[in-house]
């Protein structure tokens, strides 16, 4: 999760406008459609391959006096984000029972899917992700405390959101194109690193990577386990756990500006 604040005088969280429904458009066509062009990769490709698309539409959509603004990216998210869903909704509403029963086990996160073989494509595109993260975090720092503070340290606030917005990209798209919609691991894990080693982004943004990772595995472990040999989705194992905590950040003072 990355937070920017738009001004001195106005706070604004931005977390990647990156909605799941306008990203897993693609993959769900190939899974209706049973598509198996490329094997076993063809529902990851195409995943990853609507992400990127739609990620650059709401980069596109987000650009405006040559930089990307928080405010522009979060309503075009939020616009494409409707759009997709509804083209979501009516294309379950008119598939074939199990088209339409694989599609949501992948919507929601079916982690059944996943091989091996295919985490080093994965890896492929999720180490830079991670790396220019890690490498843009004092800038991040200073982005948090806003842009003029930012800019008094020598750094360009519309480069940097650039170039965060596509390690964002880089990670949204290839974690989505493995692992199917798994909410709540982004606004879960980061606030509960944060409240442990602070908010220094040199030591959140990779120790965020792993805390997520691991919460991961433990509801993939729950979900194989709580109703076997029936196994849930793992994103609704992450949902019932992230939900109430959701809420409870909705109560607490001043949370916008965490």
């Amino acid at each position: 999760m990355l937070c920017f604040r738009a001004s001195s005088k106005t706070r604004l969280q931005t977390v990647y406008p990156g909605h799941f429904q306008r990203r897993v458009l693609a993959a769900v066509l190939g899974i209706m459609a049973g598509a198996a062009f490329l094997g076993s990769f063809t529902i990851p490709v195409l995943a990853f391959s609507g992400a990127f698309i739609t990620g650059a539409m709401v980069g596109i959509m987000g650009w405006k006096r040559g930089g990307l603004w928080p405010e522009r990216l979060l309503l075009a998210g939020v616009g494409l984000s409707f759009f997709f869903s509804a083209l979501l909704m009516l294309l379950m509403s008119i598939s074939s029972d199990e088209g339409l029963r694989k599609a949501m086990l992948w919507i929601f996160g079916d982690l059944s899917m996943s091989e091996w073989s295919k985490v080093p494509y994965g890896l492929a595109f999720v180490l830079p992700g991670i790396l220019i993260a890690i490498t843009r975090a004092k800038a991040l720092n200073a982005l948090i405390l806003g842009d003029e503070f930012a800019h008094s340290l020598g750094f360009s606030p519309q480069r940097e959101r650039f170039i965060l917005f596509v390690a964002v990209g880089l990670l949204t798209a290839a974690s989505v194109s493995l692992g199917g919609m798994i909410g709540f691991i982004g606004l879960l894990v980061p606030h509960i690193i944060r409240s442990i080693i602070g908010s220094d982004s040199r030591l959140l943004v990779p120790f965020s990577a792993l805390g997520g990772g691991a919460l991961l595995c433990i509801a993939d472990l729950i979900s194989r386990s709580v109703l076997a040999p029936t196994e849930l989705p793992a994103g609704i194992v992450t949902a019932i756990i992230g939900s109430p905590y959701f809420l409870y950040l909705l109560r607490r003072k001043n949370v916008l500006s965490i």
